[in-house]
Parts: structure tokens; sequence; C-alpha cells
């Protein structure tokens, strides 16, 4: 009933305005009658139309046409006052003036039709343009979500809900479904509604065929030809939902899927890269600690058994050999558990600094005595600058980085090539070099090197390749850095920087 009077005020309201054009025409002639000829007022009035035609709708252009010609013929076509036309030529000016106020309306009927669809796609592209924009720029189902309920309540005026699967990649069904959104539907037989629109994957609801008695309006979000979700408006105060309302609401809908589809593979790819690096990890792992703790293991247990021989009673030189031989295999079985459980506790969190003062050189000393227990025919040259502060670490787990730096190095250089180590101070950090004359980092990514389980040559030097991983999470506990590169004509420097004592307040907060 409110849209009946509306419609009936705007009508009254045009009607008065052709009237009214048509007598401000009028009057205007009837000042320019004693001036010009009756014929020319009769195109007074045609463009008078021509012009109002661009304000009015098509029946009151044909009113305003009539209400013209009657006026010029009343008025000012002899005899006046009549609507009696008796010269010939004077009922051809009338005929043509009809023709072309009939003509004028037809022609601006359309340009405004066309107008009205040019105008309705602009707004359409534009908001479409909007949504998308809006769309791209969601990082994850919920800023998705929060993206689309804001262009629906922008565009149609209406609060809305999104529906989605609990479980992603199954089959959607009512049992297993979440709501987020503006609100929870309120209905008795939402469900039946719901089974509707997944079975049909079709709207259901207010303004369809299904249901349309509802206040809610349910429409699916289809991806990879079945239904991933249902997008429900509430259009209780809507009275009518135009084609363009409906062509936004697909556009919005395509929007929506693409994205939760987009989410659903990343989700996907996500699982399966982490079930494959898992699996590529444990598969490493298990392979590297069953040879690295199998060797050390035939070794102590071959030269224990041969402890037993009583021929070695009288032979003090093999049995000084065997011991040495064993006290090798258990550090080196210590070495690869104790790195496992670094790595444990630094991925964990676990790992607390046990800050104190420490000489520089006399860590790196300590480093190189312990390494050269098992490489004793290795070689190295070490130069400090004079006047090196103290450095402000956890002294032991320094010391591993240091012997796991140098164990490396002694793996990959050949015999008889010395390692050179030199200490320098940096205005902020110490920095200790150590470069060796082996093969290189082969990798084009020398930061490669320090990922886990990561080795150049596995046949030949052995380990878990969670050395130089350690190293580097250690150092950076101590806001600190490591670096490596290939040097010339071959050879490989380490670039180890610890904070300066001094400044150690800056670099540990």
């Amino acid at each position: 009933m409110n849209v009946t009077k509306t419609d009936l005020r705007l009508s009254i309201k045009r009607f008065a305005t052709t009237t009214g054009f048509l007598a401000l025409l009028t009057t205007l002639n009837y000042f320019l009658d004693q001036f010009i000829d009756y014929r020319a007022l009769g195109m007074i009035y045609l463009m008078g139309i021509a012009t109002v035609s661009l304000y009015l709708k098509n029946y009151n252009i044909i009113l305003a046409t009539f209400l013209g010609a009657i006026c010029w013929n009343l008025l000012f076509i002899p005899p006046k006052f009549t609507l009696t036309i008796k010269a010939p030529e004077d009922w051809a000016l009338v005929v043509l003036y009809l023709v072309s106020g009939l003509i004028i309306g037809t022609l601006m009927k359309r340009l405004k039709e066309k107008e009205e669809v040019l105008r309705a796609e602009k707004n359409r592209a534009t908001q479409l343009y909007s949504i998308t924009k809006a769309l791209s720029s969601a990082e994850d189902v919920t800023s998705l979500n929060q993206i689309i309920r804001g262009e629906i309540r922008n565009i149609f005026k209406c609060s809305s809900c999104l529906i989605l699967h609990e479980i992603p990649g199954m089959d959607f069904h009512p049992s297993k479904m979440t709501r987020v959104g503006d609100f929870i539907p309120e209905m008795k037989d939402e469900h039946l509604v719901i089974q509707s629109v997944v079975r049909r994957l079709r709207p259901a609801g207010k303004f369809t065929d299904e249901f349309g008695s509802s206040k809610y309006l349910y429409y699916p979000l289809i991806g990879e030809k079945k239904i991933i979700g249902i997008l429900i408006l509430d259009l209780f105060s809507h009275k009518y939902f135009s084609s363009d309302d409906w062509l936004i609401l697909d556009a919005m809908a395509r929007q929506l899927s693409t994205g939760l589809l987009r989410e659903r593979f990343e989700i996907d790819l996500r699982g399966k890269m982490v079930n494959e690096e898992s699996e590529r990890i444990y598969k490493t792992l298990l392979n590297s600690v069953s040879h690295e703790i199998r060797t050390p293991l035939s070794a102590i247990k071959g030269f224990s058994s041969a402890l037993l021989d009583r021929e070695l009673t009288n032979a003090p030189e093999r049995i000084q050999t065997i011991a040495e031989e064993i006290s090798h295999g258990v550090e080196r079985l210590d070495y690869v558990v104790q790195n496992l459980l670094d790595m444990s506790r630094l991925e964990s969190g676990n790992l607390k600094l046990k800050l104190d003062y420490a000489d520089v050189v006399e860590t790196v000393n300590a480093a190189v005595k312990k390494v050269k227990k098992l490489h004793a025919e290795k070689t190295v040259q070490m130069h400090a600058e004079p006047d090196l502060p103290l450095i402000y670490v956890d002294y032991f787990l320094i010391e591993q980085v240091l012997e796991n730096i140098i164990r490396n190095a002694f793996l990959y250089t050949p015999p008889n090539t010395p390692l050179e180590i030199d200490i320098e101070k940096e205005e902020h950090y110490i920095n200790i070099v150590i470069t060796d004359h082996g093969p290189g980092v082969q990798s084009t990514n020398t930061d490669e090197i320090f990922k886990k389980f990561y080795r150049q040559r596995p046949q030949q030097t052995g380990g878990l390749g969670l050395g130089l991983s350690i190293c580097k999470s250690i150092l950076e506990l101590h806001k600190g850095y490591i670096s490596v590169e290939n040097t010339s004509p071959r050879g490989a420097k380490f670039s180890l920087k610890i904070p300066r004592e001094l400044d150690r307040e800056l670099h540990t907060t």
C-alpha cells in the first residue's frame, strides 16, 4: 500500500510539472504572437516538448504533445478560440507536430532506458570491482567472512550469516556445519530449507519458489560442482529483489566460493607439505641416527670383545690403542646424542642461557683442544687481536658452537691443510673467522647449510646434519650471527659475530 501511494504522488507531481511547463510555454507564445507567425509558435511548443522529455516518462510526453496541440490550435491557429482548422496546410502542421512529438517521446524513452541500463551496469561493475578488491585482501576464512558481510550490508542493507562445513574437504552435510555471521536464523523448518538448498543446489527462501514465505534467503556457495557453504541474508524488510540484486548476489557468492576453495586448497597444501617434510625428516633422521649410532656402537662392541682376549694381558700398547678407540666411539656417540638433545631443547624453547663473562681466546682454545682429540693430525693457526674485551655469553654453549664449526671444518678439509682462526673486535661485536681449505660450500645458497639435516657429502663425512643448525640457533639466542662464504681458490670461511660485553644490554633485550 505504501508503494501505491508513493507512485500516485509521483504521478501527480509529474502531471503538475507537465501542465505547468505547457502553461509557461503558452504564456510565452501569447506575448510572441504579435511579433511572429502562429506557425512558428508551434515550433516553440515542439521545442518545449523536446526539452521536457529529458525529465518526464513516456506517457507524460504523449500528454504534453496532445495538450500542446490543443493549446496551439485553440489560442493561435485561425480561427482562434475554436478547435476548427480550415487551412489544409494548418492540418498538415498539426499532424506533423503530433508525429514529431510522438517520435521524440519514443526516442527519448529508448534513450532513457539505455541510460538506466548503462547506469545499472556501471553501478554493478563498480560494486563487483569493490567486492573483488576487498576479497583479494582477505588472508583467511575469518577475514573473508567479515569482508563479505560488510559488502552485503553496504549493498543490500541487511545482515547476513554464513554456514560452513566443520570438516573442510568433506561433502557438505547439514548435521556437520558451523555458523558465523551477524545473526543466527530463527526458523522452525530451517533444516528443511538447508536440505532443499543442498539437494537442488539452488537458492531457497524469500523471493524464491521454495519456502518463499521465509524472511531469509538461503544462497548456495558452490565449488567444484558441489556445495561448500550457504550464505543467508535477512531480507525481512525487503519488499522486492531486482534482477540486478540477483546478479550482484551471484557474483558475491562466486567470489566467496572461490575464496573458500582457495583457503581449503592452501590448508590441504600446507598439510601435504608438512606431511611430506615430516616424512622426509623422519627418514633422514632414522637413516642418520641408525648409521651414526651403529658405527660407534659396532666399534665399541668389537674393541670391548677384544679386551677379553687373554693374550692382551702382556700387550699394554694394544690395550692402550683399544681403549683409545673405545673412547673415540663413546665421544662420537655422545656427540650424536648431544646434538639431538640440543636441537630438541632449542626447538621447544626450554634452553635458557647462563650468561657470564668469558675470555674469547680461552674459549676458542678449549674448543680446539676438544676437537683435536679425534683429529690429532689436523693443525690450527690462530691469530687474535690484542686487548680483546671479555664476552658475556653462555660459555658452554659458545664452546659447543666453536666445536661444531671446527669439527665440521676438519671433516671437510684434506690432510696437511691448516685451519685458520682469526679473532677481531668490531664496534659492537667480537668477530671469529674460521677459514678452511676444503672444497667450500657447494650449494648456490650458502644459507642452506644451516638448515637441519643438510649434509654436503654424507657418505664421506657422516653426521646428522644438525651441527651448523644448532650453531645458528645458539648464536641467535645470544643476538649474534653466523654466515659462510667461499674463499679463493678454494675453501670456506665462517664468520661468527658475538655481541661485545659492553653492548650486551642492547643486544640481549
